[in-house]
């Protein structure tokens, strides 16, 4: 009995330890399929899952899923990536028709319009091509405005917005043309400019400046013109000033009549401009009397450039219908240091011309300061 009952308990052991190694082995064999299955289907489940959520948000205009299987669920990948690629093509085709639809409709503005973050042009219309031949030679005449190497196309923009202040281009082949500017932000770097030719306002606009400004008889500057370049000058620099005017020029109107003297005022400034370097500017004051601002910062030529024009005008021959007329000027002059008032300068000018008239005529006097 004894014999058998430890046979008993010996077998009872030992199914114990066989189920608890059964058991483990089941628990491994399970894990093991787990595993297996997670990385066979689950995973592949999930990763086709987030793929089909990112094409719905249109995070990724190019997607495609991984083939690693020849299984049902590598199928069904095929089969969305060719879902994928339909969609991406019927993407791109709508995009592309909005595109030619928007770029149809930017080629038939009058205006150039231009998409840029200032340095670089990222898109323009057929316009632009219209009249500048590269965008290297757009840049190029920026550069023109300022004098400057480079400059940013959004500070042009900015800077030139109205016909008061419109931007000049210098275009190949043809005359200088006006723009004006408008300036839209399209998002956090672009800019959409669209650029305005008003070259034939700006060309009117200047033409009615310089009737403004210019005398109509002599074509010199008029005498608000005048006028401003001297207090202009005289808050910059020091010059020589010289107010002249024609000798008896009534009796020239009273002998001849107002054609002849009318004449005579055009011939004469012909005369005096001719003997002035380009930097000096002349104007009319009013009648027979005329201003001269000298480009020089000394007064040491002053009475020598005075007397030049005065010999200059006695020694030019003045035939009005086949009748010679005699005409001399007087002068007086001034030197003028930087910061002094118009009327004092013009006040010393006035004494010296007036002393030149009552001591004789056809002469110069300085008034020093």
């Amino acid at each position: 009995m004894r014999s058998n009952r430890q046979i008993f308990d010996f077998l009872i052991n030992n199914i114990e330890v066989t189920l608890l190694i059964f058991s483990l082995i089941l628990m491994l064999v399970f894990l093991s399929f787990y595993l297996f299955m997670q990385k066979l289907f689950t995973n592949r489940i999930q990763y086709i899952s987030t793929m089909v959520k990112k094409a719905s948000k249109d995070e990724n205009s190019w997607l495609e899923l991984e083939l690693n299987y020849d299984d049902e669920i590598t199928y069904l990948s095929k089969k969305i990536n060719e879902m994928f690629k339909n969609i991406n093509y019927q993407q791109s085709l709508r995009l592309q028709k909005e595109r030619d639809f928007l770029q149809s409709v930017l080629d038939s503005q009058k205006s150039i319009i231009i998409i840029s973050d200032g340095d670089i042009i990222h898109s323009k219309n057929k316009k632009f091509d219209d009249i500048f031949s590269s965008e290297d030679m757009f840049l190029t005449n920026l550069a023109l405005l300022d004098n400057k190497t480079s400059e940013n196309l959004l500070n042009i923009a900015n800077n030139h917005y109205s016909l008061e202040k419109p931007a000049k281009f210098k275009c190949i082949g043809s005359d200088n043309k006006y723009f004006t500017f408008d300036v839209k932000k399209l998002d956090f770097k672009n800019y959409l400019i669209c650029m305005h030719d008003v070259s034939e306002f700006n060309e009117k606009i200047t033409e009615l400046e310089n009737r403004a400004s210019m005398d109509e008889l002599t074509n010199m500057y008029n005498k608000n013109t005048i006028t401003s370049f001297i207090k202009l000058w005289l808050e910059k620099r020091d010059f020589c000033f010289i107010l002249f005017d024609i000798d008896f020029f009534k009796k020239v109107n009273d002998t001849y009549g107002h054609p002849a003297g009318d004449y005579v005022l055009k011939e004469m400034s012909f005369v005096v401009s001719s003997e002035l370097a380009k930097e000096d500017i002349i104007g009319r004051f009013g009648g027979e009397e005329f201003l001269v601002l000298i480009n020089d910062y000394t007064n040491v030529n002053i009475i020598n450039i005075a007397n030049r024009l005065r010999e200059k005008v006695q020694d030019h021959i003045f035939i009005f219908e086949d009748k010679q007329i005699d005409i001399n000027i007087s002068l007086g002059c001034t030197f003028c240091e930087k910061g002094e008032e118009y009327k004092e300068v013009y006040k010393r000018c006035d004494k010296a011309l007036y002393e030149a008239k009552s001591t004789g005529r056809n002469k110069v006097i300085e008034f020093k300061k």
